[in-house]
C-alpha cells in the first residue's frame, strides 16, 4: 500500500513490480490486492499499462484499517491462547483484562498513523540516505 501510495499521484502500480519490490512471491501477491480490492482499498486498471491505484487519498487510510483487513486481527494474542476471555479464575481474569488493554493501545496506536505519514516518512529518509 505504500509502494502504491508513493506513485498515487503519478501511475498505477502492476502487480508484476509490487511483487518484485516487496520481495514477495506473485501469487501472496495476488491474494493481498485481491482483499484490498474486493473492500475498497485499492482499484485495478486493466489493459497494458494497467496496475493498481488508491481508491482515496493516502491520508484518508489509517494504518489499523490495512492490517485489519490483510490481517484479519490485530490483537496481541489469540483469545484462543487463553480462554474465551472469561473470568474463570483471578490469573483467568487479570491475565484477560492486561490482554484486552493491550490490544486497546494497539488499535489507537495503528488507527492514529496514515499511510500519507509513512510515506512521508519514508521520503525523508530515503532523501537523507542519497545526499551526498
Amino acid at each position: 500500500m505504500m509502494e502504491i501510495a508513493l506513485l498515487h499521484n503519478v501511475n498505477h502500480v502492476s502487480l508484476k513490480t509490487l511483487s518484485a519490490n516487496q520481495n514477495i512471491s506473485l501469487k501472496f501477491s495476488e491474494q493481498i490486492v485481491r482483499s484490498l480490492c474486493r473492500n475498497g482499498l485499492l482499484r485495478s486498471v486493466r489493459g497494458s499499462r494497467g496496475g493498481y491505484m488508491l481508491t482515496k487519498d493516502p491520508a484518508k487510510y489509517t494504518i489499523g484499517e490495512i492490517l485489519r483487513i490483510t490481517e484479519n486481527s490485530l490483537i496481541s494474542i489469540d483469545e484462543l491462547a487463553i480462554g474465551p476471555l472469561q473470568k474463570t479464575s483471578a490469573y483467568d481474569s487479570v491475565t484477560a483484562n492486561f490482554f484486552r488493554g493491550l490490544n486497546e493501545v494497539i488499535d489507537r496506536y495503528v488507527d492514529s498513523i496514515t499511510l500519507d505519514d509513512l510515506a512521508q516518512v519514508y521520503q525523508e529518509q530515503a532523501a537523507n540516505d542519497y545526499v551526498i
